[in-house]
């Protein structure tokens, strides 16, 4: 019942004492007579009147409020009386008339807003603790410390806590946060969860996916998604809810805090993302302004140095190679800091541009960074620097985390010094215990595995860094950037000679398809990667691959792995002691060997799209036709 009719009914309820009153106080008025009795008769009139309507109501709740009101109406009415009675007798009848009319219309205004109050108090709702079954079509009052606020439109259920009716509502859009889940996927399909599997829930923070559990709500049955909180907590997210969940994306084999339900933890950790972000955004804000405005270093030509180490390059150049090398060289030379993406498929050649860019900035005297998102991929860039730049006597490093400390201290000091050229390394070397004498180019590899905090780290240091960015799989805001002219951007559009299309094949899993593809890739003397995403049984599946192809030799990787054994193995590999790698994500950037041509994945259902790509990559870099075998279990 809306507001309106409220009033109406509540009018009508007490017309007849009014009318009673009404027409008494008239009587009154007209005779002149002053009769103290008649205006006690009219309030009791009205009094009784109101009880008797009140006790016919059917429903009884706010009854004690209303008879309290009542007789506060009655005492006063009466108190009124005598005032008229004794302004009759002293005043004139104008006085005597407005008298009478406050008389009889205070105690009905006091009885209209009893009413009022009494039909509000009679919602009908119900009292339930954990044990009791939730009613439909009626309010209840809960009273539990293990509730959070849910609304359900398929059921018509909506749980309000205490907090969301206190708390001050600020109008916003609901995607805020959303940008600073800077470890979480966003979900496209309740398929590409498991069991196990850690998500971030855009309210209620880190959890656990348990199960798809079909759940009864009144006569409405439907999915929900069973995660599973710090304490056992549980919470059930309706299906139509999962553009709330995220799954977790963090670092290979770790294993992240479990948020408490109804705890503070997650609503602070959103706050300090939020601030850090703001604060993000303006130091970008300054950084680019500065940067556009500064005056970087002029790199010098030193036209037959470069000439021969252009010439060292094994492999003929593309022409979209040659263009982007004339470009980087031509920006360096502008004393505008230089901030370029390099944007090309897997193979294409971006590493010997970065090398080129290197050798140039080294020869004018200038230290370089060179960063890499993996360990492996760290290794295998430096081993390449090195062969490269050992002839003209340029020292190259490498900082990762398999460096001891002890040697890691040495390299540090040397980059004080300004005798390390070249550092090649993980986000180690965006550590602020790491500075350079001359920084002059800073190279990032695979931008997009890098946050912002990190790629923006060593351009703090010096604004006047010249910045070169490869990538096969650029985030959307680094391509907005380039697009909107922040940075410059080259494209690597032309494959190398002799190198043919991967041949991509998307099938459910057979152990037989398996069976084939690495018996007709060891027939050509060629090298597999399979790729199994999960540590814990990753050796169970490299003895089923070796039951499967008993002469093959198997080995696996994985990012647990001591130092010593991960080199071990990956070197085995390289040098085609190993014929079969069974390998977890690990592989997915850099791993340049050309005689592997065949990729197998175990579960690619359960992999982005950029990382199926990355992947892929690993395969087809000789002339010889490359497979990849994308599966899936039924």
């Amino acid at each position: 019942m809306n507001i309106v009719a409220f009033l109406i009914q509540q009018t009508m309820f007490f017309s007849i004492p009014l009318l009673i009153v009404a027409l008494g106080g008239m009587y009154s008025e007209r005779s002149g007579v002053v009769n103290i009795a008649l205006e006690g008769i009219m309030i009791m009139g009205a009094f009784v009147s109101m009880m008797v309507l009140s006790i016919l109501e059917k429903t009884m709740q706010g009854q004690g409020l209303l008879l309290i009101v009542l007789l506060v109406a009655a005492l006063s009415g009466m108190l009124y009386s005598f005032l008229h009675a004794y302004a009759s007798i002293n005043m004139k009848a104008n006085q005597v008339i407005s008298g009478t009319a406050l008389n009889m219309f205070a105690p009905a205004f006091a009885i209209f807003v009893a009413r009022i109050v009494q039909g509000y108090k009679d919602i009908n709702f119900n009292i339930i603790n954990d044990d009791s079954v939730i009613e439909l079509n009626k309010i209840s009052l809960w009273v539990t410390q293990n509730v959070f606020d849910f609304n359900s439109d398929s059921y018509e259920l909506q749980l309000i806590t205490e907090d969301a009716m206190t708390k001050k509502l600020i109008a916003r859009r609901r995607g805020e946060y959303v940008s600073v889940y800077r470890k979480s996927q966003r979900l496209n399909s309740i398929n590409e969860l498991k069991k196990g599997d850690y998500i971030v829930h855009y309210d209620y923070g880190i959890g656990r996916f348990l199960e798809i559990k079909t759940m009864q709500f009144g006569h409405a049955t439907n999915d929900y998604i069973h995660l599973e909180y710090r304490g056992g907590d549980k919470l059930y997210v309706s299906l139509d809810a999962i553009d709330q969940i995220h799954k977790y994306s963090g670092s290979e084999g770790f294993a992240p805090k479990l948020s408490k339900l109804g705890g503070k933890d997650w609503s602070k950790a959103k706050n300090r993302v939020r601030d850090q972000v703001k604060e993000i955004a303006d130091q970008l804000i300054k950084l680019y302004a500065s940067r556009e405005n500064s005056i970087g270093y002029a790199f010098k030509e030193y036209t037959e140095l470069e000439k021969e180490f252009q010439d060292s390059f094994p492999y003929q150049e593309t022409k979209d190679q040659m263009t982007t090398i004339n470009d980087v060289l031509n920006d360096m030379s502008k004393k505008t800091p230089m901030d370029r993406l390099i944007c090309g498929d897997v193979g294409f050649g971006k590493t010997e541009i970065a090398l080129r860019a290197a050798f140039k900035a080294v020869l004018n005297g200038k230290q370089v960074a060179y960063l890499a998102p993996t360990t492996v991929l760290s290794k295998q860039h430096y081993s390449t620097f090195k062969e490269r730049m050992d002839g003209y006597g340029i020292n190259v490093e490498l900082m990762n985390r398999f460096i001891t400390k002890g040697k890691q201290k040495k390299i540090i000091q040397a980059i004080t010094e300004g005798t390390v050229d070249i550092l090649i390394g993980t986000h180690r070397i965006l550590s602020k215990d790491i500075e350079f004498k001359d920084l002059g180019l800073l190279v990032i590899d695979e931008e997009q595995r890098f946050g912002v905090l990190h790629k923006e780290r060593i351009k703090e240091i010096k604004v006047n860094v010249d910045v070169l960015s490869l990538s096969a799989t650029p985030i959307p805001r680094t391509l907005h950037m380039a697009i909107m002219g922040v940075k410059n951007m080259s494209l690597l559009e032309t494959a190398p000679e002799n190198r043919y299309p991967i041949q991509t094949y998307v099938l459910e899993r057979n152990d037989v398809i398996i069976k084939d593809s690495i018996e007709r890739e060891l027939a050509r003397d060629g090298q597999v990667f399979y790729l199994y995403n999960k540590v814990e049984d990753i050796d169970f599946v490299a003895d089923k691959i070796q039951d499967l192809v008993p002469n093959a030799r198997i080995d696996g990787v994985h990012g647990k792995m001591r130092k010593a054994d991960l080199e071990k193995v990956i070197d085995s590999f390289i040098n085609k002691e190993i014929d079969v790698l069974v390998s977890t994500t690990i592989i997915e950037t850099g791993l340049d060997i050309p005689n592997a041509n065949t990729l197998i994945i175990h579960d690619a259902d359960r992999l982005g799209l950029s990382q199926l790509y990355q992947i892929r990559g690993r395969v087809g870099r000789s002339d010889k036709i490359a497979y990849a075998y994308l599966m899936y279990k039924k």
